[in-house]
């Protein structure tokens, strides 16, 4: 399956969640992969190296697209805990996979 035209997003998402695969996705788009990582922590209630140094960079007002991504970027290869804590945590949320979903808690 070609994912080139594909948004990192999209191809990250569908993926198995490894390192690897939050690796490419940061390296694609950093600033989606820091809205997920972020997004993640806060649903989960974790943080991981770097959390609050990554949400002030997004939050940053004024700052340009381009350098907002470097920053980001740049902080994505200090902080190597960033992709070990997204992986852990798609590992949980696949290993529920089949948990997860709706019940009516009625009866038929």
């Amino acid at each position: 399956m070609d994912d080139s035209n594909k948004p990192a997003s999209q191809v990250f998402l569908l993926s198995d969640g490894t390192t690897e695969d939050f690796e490419e996705f940061f390296k694609k788009d950093p600033i989606g992969a820091a809205q997920y990582a972020t997004g993640l922590a806060k649903a989960t209630q974790q943080k991981f190296d770097g959390l609050e140094e990554m949400e002030k960079m997004l939050e940053e007002p004024n700052v340009p697209l381009e350098t907002r991504k470097q920053r980001l970027s740049s902080l994505g290869k200090k902080s190597q805990s960033l992709f070990k804590f997204v992986e852990t945590t798609e590992a949980r949320i696949q290993a529920r996979d089949d948990t997860l979903g709706w019940t009516t808690g009625g009866t038929a």
